[in-house]
């Protein structure tokens, strides 16, 4: 209760520190001068977008649908924004150049900065994903934050959590068997499906049937419904195989 109620504080500060960018709710826009208090302070993970002054394009309006979900779902994850400008007093390309994210052609660049110190760039991928898709991907798996994509129930994704990391198949056909005991609508039955087909063929059937989904989902001539129906399939798998990504030794649990 102390560290929520310490990063509700933090949260409250680097608002009022730093204030939010018009035309972006949910986005803290940073200079020189707070980018060190907020990206440094150990509080948070902070997804940052570096870009021009006056954004355009779809990547940022996929960062700016990306920045409202997550200020619906996650206490643990801030989103700024570093606004550079190319002539006049040019504000912030100093900051950009320290930070190797000056170059014009790689705008927008979207870094997360971890509590830990590490970074990791945002890289779109040739899927038939859309940006927010891809960009929503991202931040469950490297920032292992909880976002409502389409598809997701927060307490099944809990249950998924506790899959994923327990070390034996008994501890996960109990963890299995505690979601079919909750499980209610399609929504939640393809959790269940998903940690019963883990069990069957592995931590791999993850990666094999997202690999599967996408060549169905390239190959187009569906139906709106059974489109849904797949997008919302690999969102689950995407959360499973995040968790994984963040649990090394869940790769063996399956085989002991």
């Amino acid at each position: 209760r102390g560290a929520t109620m310490g990063r509700l504080v933090g949260l409250a500060f680097a608002t009022l520190l730093v204030g939010v960018a018009p035309g972006a709710p949910g986005v803290l826009e940073l200079d020189a001068s707070t980018f060190p208090k907020v990206v440094g302070s150990g509080a948070f993970d902070v997804l940052v977008k570096w870009d021009r002054q006056f954004p355009y394009g779809d990547e940022d309006k996929a960062f700016k649908a990306v920045a409202k979900t997550i200020g619906n779902s996650s206490p643990t994850l801030l989103l700024a924004v570093v606004a550079i400008q190319e002539h006049g007093e040019k504000a912030n390309l100093a900051l950009a150049e320290a930070h190797g994210t000056a170059t014009k052609a790689e705008w927008p660049l979207v870094r997360l900065y971890k509590r830990d110190g590490a970074t990791i760039d945002f890289a779109k991928r040739g899927t038939t994903d859309t940006l927010e898709a891809q960009l929503t991907a991202f931040v469950r798996r490297e920032a292992g934050a909880w976002l409502g994509a389409p598809g997701l129930v927060e307490a099944l994704d809990a249950l998924a959590r506790r899959f994923v990391a327990a070390t034996t198949p008994d501890a996960r056909q109990t963890i299995l068997d505690e979601a079919k005991a909750v499980a209610d609508g399609p929504d939640a039955a393809r959790y269940v499906k998903t940690m019963h087909k883990i069990l069957e063929a592995g931590d791999a059937f993850v990666a094999t049937d997202l690999a599967r989904i996408d060549k169905i989902l390239k190959g187009g001539h569906l139906s709106d419904g059974k489109a849904d129906d797949l997008r919302r399939r690999r969102n689950v798998l995407e959360s499973f195989g995040a968790m994984m990504a963040q649990t090394p030794s869940s790769e063996s649990s399956s085989e002991l």
